[in-house]
């Protein structure tokens, strides 16, 4: 991976493909790493970049120069990241706390995004029994305490969906997703960049500001299905897709119909074609628009 260099600490990232660019930003506790089922089809007819959001993986916060870390931060670090590689626009994606920053991105950078992606996520603020389980972990992570070696966010990644295709269970990008989510060098930070969770705030009212094409995915089964519909609703133009059967983790959970849902998108994008709607994706369904 290469590295960037700002005031808050090291990036690391890849870049790679031609094409229109797509950025991919991953979830709390993941890693660049962790859209192993995604890089290489992306690249194939994108310019792709992945990269480790500030506290995970090899990225640090250097909270002592820039202060707690915030998704706004991260949004910002997001800008700067893209500035160093030359990309005016990006259509860009994320995923849960991904999707977060993604959304500050929208709205601190107008202009920046040519599309943008919000896979798991909601414009609300996270519900108050988590704001005080995450306000913990960054208060714990503040005073040096490491997350567990091995992850434990991620215990249900890769289990079977009743009717769907089970091709990637077995596949080697699932291993190198389950490596990637337990591979942090700063492991006080992990838990540290919990405190932006907790802070961040509720963006309905901005919503309307995000003028950019928006494509809502989320887990027919995910607890935040109704806030993602809720936030589509919001978004100027917002389509929305559900993949059913699916909890928290669209990615990963049904990657073959996620990709093929997301290409499609970042292709009628680029070709200026409207978007608009809400579907269901079945389970065992590809995602494409005649078999959804």
């Amino acid at each position: 991976m290469a590295t960037f260099e700002r005031a808050s600490g090291a990036i690391y990232f890849e870049d790679e493909g031609e094409g229109s660019t797509v950025v991919l930003t991953h979830g709390y506790t993941a890693h660049a790493e962790s859209w192993a089922f995604q890089r290489r089809e992306f690249a194939a007819r994108h310019r792709v970049i992945v990269w480790d959001v500030p506290g995970h993986g090899p990225s640090t916060w250097a909270e002592e120069r820039c202060g707690a870390p915030t998704i706004d931060g991260y949004a910002d670090a997001l800008r700067d990241l893209l500035d160093a590689r030359g990309i005016a626009r990006a259509h860009v994606v994320g995923l849960s706390m991904g999707g977060m920053i993604t959304l500050a991105f929208a709205i601190r950078h107008p202009g920046r995004s040519s599309s943008v992606v919000l896979s798991d996520t909601a414009a609300v603020r996270v519900p108050f029994a988590m704001r005080v389980a995450f306000r913990a972990m960054g208060w714990l992570g503040a005073r040096g305490v490491p997350a567990p070696a091995r992850n434990v966010a991620f215990r249900g990644l890769g289990k079977a969906i009743a009717g769907d295709d089970v091709e990637h269970l077995g596949s080697e990008e699932l291993a190198v997703v389950k490596l990637a989510v337990s591979r942090h060098q700063h492991r006080d930070q992990v838990l540290r960049a919990a405190a932006a969770l907790a802070a961040c705030p509720d963006r309905t009212a901005a919503l309307a500001s995000v003028a950019v094409p928006a494509l809502v995915i989320a887990g027919g089964r995910d607890a935040i299905l109704a806030q993602s519909l809720a936030m589509h609703r919001a978004l100027p133009r917002s389509e929305m897709v559900v993949l059913d059967g699916s909890l928290h983790g669209t990615a990963v959970n049904r990657p073959r119909a996620w990709n093929t849902v997301v290409l499609d998108f970042v292709d009628r994008v680029d070709r200026g074609e409207a978007i608009g709607g809400v579907r269901a994706i079945g389970v065992g369904s590809d995602g494409g628009r005649k078999g959804g």
